[in-house]
């Protein structure tokens, strides 16, 4: 292997590798600019995704426990309208709890 080469001079060696060198460093601070720019807009796309899951959370719950307390009203509007049907109604579902229980030994 020929380690001189006439044509090339260490100077010019030295510039091109510098030239190089300047690119190289060019290219990763451009990546590591896209990259911390597309690090920071996943950031943000995650808070604004969190912020929209825990509000629809919160309206959730607030709906059930809104329906909930609507039910509980309604059920005891219909013992209070029709107290004996309900006790009748009590009564025979105990009975037939009582049935299955006893034929299940």
């Amino acid at each position: 292997m020929n380690t001189q080469n006439p044509r090339i001079t260490m100077p010019e060696v030295k510039k091109q590798s510098e030239g190089v060198a300047g690119a190289v460093s060019e290219t990763a601070a451009n990546v590591k600019d896209k990259v911390k720019d597309t690090a920071s807009s996943m950031v943000e796309t995650a808070g604004r995704a969190w912020e929209s899951t825990k509000e629809a959370a919160q309206d959730f719950g607030s709906s059930a426990v809104d329906r909930a307390q609507d039910f509980q009203g309604d059920v005891v509007s219909f013992i209070r309208r029709y107290p004996m049907a309900c006790i009748g109604g009590a009564l025979g579902i105990g009975f037939l709890l009582g049935q299955m229980a006893h034929f299940r030994e």
